[in-house]
């Protein structure tokens, strides 16, 4: 059978390409297997974050949401997400069902109720949290978690906020990533 090598990330096999396994039996006789992928992609994930937050953003009250900026860093990433803090979302380029995630450290400037919402391609997801915030000092906490099934390549997964009055809201600290766990 001649010379195999090792997949990495790098050469991992995509879409329908087909990949020869082969085992070397002992006194130079191989066992041979084709594989077929299907939509394989390995070791998709990506995050957003920000750390120290204090620009605290204005948003109007239900029922309009508003994506949320100042995420300040990219997290790490794999080949198929691209993380940009600076538009604040992730690009994911393959479709498939995706774990989703988001942690937010936050205070608002009134007692107020605020829902975070997940959103890909604007389009608002069932993984929500909602919290109530006190006062303008209290630094409240939130998190949420759960599953998107992707139906197109290449969306962005943004972290959208809504109060239920007309005031601002700070990101003190911040999450929002994505992981790949099953193809469509």
């Amino acid at each position: 059978m001649g010379k195999t090598s090792a997949l990495t990330e790098e050469t991992q096999p995509v879409g329908t390409d087909l990949v020869e396994i082969s085992k070397d039996n002992g006194g130079g006789s191989y066992l041979s297997r084709k594989v077929q992928y299907s939509n394989l992609i390995p070791n998709a994930y990506g995050e957003i974050a920000l750390v120290n937050g204090s620009t605290a953003q204005s948003l109007t009250g239900q029922p309009d949401p508003t994506q949320l900026t100042g995420f300040a860093e990219n997290g790490v990433a794999s080949l198929s997400t691209t993380p940009d803090h600076t538009d604040d979302s992730i690009e994911i380029a393959n479709s498939g069902v995706y774990w989703v995630e988001f942690y937010a450290s936050l205070k608002t400037g009134a007692a107020a109720l605020v829902d975070l919402i997940a959103y890909w391609n604007t389009a608002a997801q069932k993984i929500r949290a909602q919290v109530k915030t006190p006062d303008a000092t209290t630094v409240v906490h939130v998190s949420a978690g759960g599953l998107i099934d992707v139906t197109t390549d290449s969306l962005k997964l943004e972290l959208w906020g809504q109060l239920d009055s007309d005031t601002s809201i700070t990101l003190v600290q911040a999450r929002l990533s994505c992981r790949w766990v099953d193809h469509t």
